[in-house]
C-alpha cells in the first residue's frame, strides 16, 4: 500500500474576514478534501487572521499559520521554507502565483491570466494601487512558475485555452476543475429570516443586485449607466442594490458620468456573510454580473442556485459557466443591458424560465467534484497509481 502523501496547500488569505473568489476557492476546496480524504496528510499554510474559525484541524489536516510582512516575502521565502520543514511531496498554490524557487513538486491553480492582458473596453481605467501592484507582481512571477509547475489547474475551458496561448504552455499540462457552489445557496430560506435581512439592510421591495468593487473589469460604470437608462425609461420601477463599494466611490462614478440623479434609487450594503449573501440573492428580482472578463464567476452559480435570474456577459468564460441558463448581453452596451433589465423585471415568463434553468444548471457544480479532480491530480503529480476514489476515500 502506498505511503500517504504529504501535501501542502497554500491558502495565505484563508483567515481574512472578507473573502473573495480565490479565498472562497481555497476554503471550499479544503473543506471538501477533509470530507473525502482521511488518508493523506495535509498542511494548510495561511497567515493569521480574524476568521480562524472558518475551518478546523482534523487528524490529517494540519493548519500552520505564519505571519510575514508582505505577500511576496511570504510566497517567495516563507513558503519554500515551510515546504522543506514539513517534507512535502508536493505543494499546491491556490491563488495564481507560487514560489519561483521550490525543491518539491508544484501544482498551481491559475484561475485566469486576465492580469497579463489589456482589455480595450477598460483602456485608461485603473484600479487602486493595491490592485496595480498585485498585477505587476503576477506579471513578473506567473510566466516562470507556470512553466516550472508540474501541472496547472484552471477553472474553465476558456481559461485553459487562454493560459496555453498567453503563456505558451502546453494544454496537456492544464487540467480544468470547475469551481463549486456551497449547499446553503440551494436551500429554501425561511420568510422570517428573509424579512429580517430586508429590514437589517433597509432593502427596497423590488431591486437588481450587483456585486461591485473598484476593479474596472467588474464594470460598475456600465451598471450605473444601464440603471440610469432603465430609470429614465421606467421611473420608480425598481432600485439597485450594490455590495462592495462605499459612498465616496459611488458618488465619484456617478459624477464622472453626470448621472447623480439616480443616487436616491441606489442602496449600498456592506460586506455580507455567505448566508446573508444567499438571502440577498433570494430577495433580489435579478442579479447583474456584466463583467468584461472572468476566469469563472462564482457569483453566477451562487445566484442561479438561489433561483435568481441572472444577466451576465457574452464574453470570456461566462457563457460556458452559465450554460444557456442566463440572459447574455454585451457588457459594453449600456442600452442593451437596460433592455435586458426591463425584460427580466417585466416579463414574468422569461424570468421564471431563467429561474428554473439556472437552478438546474447550478447543480452541475459541486466542491466535491472539484476536490476529487484535484486529489486525482495530486496523485498523478506524485506518481501514484490511480485509485478508485469511491472505494478508497470517504463519501459525502
Amino acid at each position: 500500500m502506498n505511503t500517504p502523501l504529504r501535501i501542502g496547500i497554500e491558502a495565505q488569505r484563508l483567515f481574512r474576514a472578507r473573502k473573495h473568489g480565490m479565498d472562497i476557492y481555497a476554503l471550499e476546496l479544503i473543506k471538501a478534501l477533509q470530507k473525502i480524504d482521511t488518508i493523506n496528510q495535509y498542511y494548510i499554510f495561511a497567515q493569521p487572521g480574524e476568521d480562524e474559525q472558518c475551518i478546523d484541524e482534523t487528524k490529517n489536516f494540519h493548519i500552520i499559520t505564519q505571519k510575514t510582512l508582505s505577500y511576496p516575502l511570504w510566497e517567495q521565502w516563507t513558503l519554500p521554507d515551510l515546504a522543506k520543514k514539513y517534507s512535502l511531496d508536493l505543494l499546491h498554490c491556490t491563488a495564481n502565483t507560487a514560489p519561483l524557487i521550490l525543491k518539491t513538486k508544484l501544482l498551481l491553480t491559475l484561475h485566469d491570466v486576465i492580469f497579463m492582458q489589456k482589455d480595450p473596453q477598460i483602456k485608461g481605467k485603473k484600479g487602486n494601487s493595491y490592485q496595480h501592484f498585485g498585477n505587476m507582481y503576477r506579471k513578473w512571477v506567473v510566466p516562470s512558475v507556470a512553466r516550472k509547475a508540474d501541472a496547472l489547474l484552471t477553472v474553465s475551458n476558456f481559461q485553459k485555452h487562454e493560459i496555453a496561448r498567453v503563456l505558451n504552455v502546453s494544454e496537456q499540462k492544464i487540467q480544468v476543475t470547475y469551481n463549486g457552489v456551497a449547499p446553503h445557496f440551494f436551500e429554501e430560506l425561511d420568510e422570517r429570516y428573509l424579512a429580517q435581512i430586508r429590514h437589517k439592510y433597509h432593502l427596497p421591495e423590488k431591486f437588481f443586485f450587483f456585486l461591485g468593487n473598484t476593479e474596472p473589469r467588474k464594470n460598475l460604470t456600465g451598471v450605473l449607466k444601464s440603471f440610469y437608462i432603465f430609470q429614465q425609461q421606467n421611473p420608480n420601477l425598481a432600485s439597485l442594490v450594490i455590495k462592495g463599494i462605499d459612498e465616496a466611490y459611488l458618488m465619484q462614478k456617478l459624477t464622472e458620468e453626470g448621472i447623480q440623479d439616480i443616487r436616491k434609487y441606489i442602496h449600498l450594503v456592506s460586506y455580507l456573510t455567505s448566508e446573508e449573501l444567499a438571502a440577498l440573492y433570494h430577495l433580489s428580482d435579478c442579479f447583474l454580473f456584466p463583467s468584461f472578463s472572468e476566469g469563472f464567476g462564482i457569483p453566477i452559480i451562487e445566484a442561479m442556485a438561489c433561483g435568481t435570474p441572472v444577466i451576465t456577459s457574452q464574453t470570456t468564460s461566462m457563457p460556458e459557466i452559465s450554460g444557456g441558463a442566463t440572459l447574455l448581453i454585451n457588457p459594453a452596451d449600456a442600452g442593451e443591458m437596460a433592455v435586458a433589465m426591463k425584460q427580466m423585471l417585466c416579463n414574468t415568463a422569461l424570468a421564471e424560465r431563467f429561474r428554473k434553468a439556472g437552478k438546474s444548471r447550478a447543480t452541475s457544480f459541486s466542491w466535491k467534484d472539484t476536490a476529487l479532480s484535484t486529489l486525482a491530480t495530486y496523485e498523478k503529480i506524485a506518481g501514484r497509481i490511480s485509485t478508485s476514489h469511491s472505494n478508497v476515500y470517504a463519501s459525502y
